[in-house]
């Protein structure tokens, strides 16, 4: 006697159908409250975390890529938008707002999105609106 066997992976429609959508809301104390909302029109993001967690390793493929910039002081607003390019890269669109910054005076805002397969931090550019 013999079985045959199908497995289906089937991708839910709101995968396909919408970019990812994740946020983030955290107390910064003197800096008030960040908000980081991120859309993800690759489908590659699994996870958007706050910081440093797992640093991207130059030229090496990894699931955590590591992207960080220097703005917004007191109470942020981030906005990333991530899409792929035509040439085979990425594209992290980020524009951050905030209600007050000394002269010259920044904060660093590092987060890392987790993906699903790998990809070599060097085909991610990172440009402000």
């Amino acid at each position: 006697m013999a079985f045959l066997v199908f497995v289906v992976a089937v991708t839910p429609l709101s995968a396909v159908v919408q970019p990812g959508e994740f946020a983030i809301r955290v107390n910064e104390g003197s800096w008030g409250i960040l908000r980081a909302t991120l859309d993800d029109e690759t489908r590659l993001v699994m996870d958007l975390r706050l910081g440093t967690d797992h640093p991207s390793p130059p030229g090496l493929p990894t699931r955590y890529l590591e992207v960080s910039w220097l703005g917004g002081c007191t109470n942020p607003t981030i906005s990333m938008h991530f899409s792929a390019t035509a040439g085979g890269g990425y594209l992290l669109t980020e524009h951050t707002t905030g209600d007050f910054c000394n002269f010259l005076d920044g904060v660093d805002r590092s987060f890392v999105l987790v993906v699903y397969t790998a990809v070599d931090p060097a085909q991610v550019e990172v440009v402000h609106s």
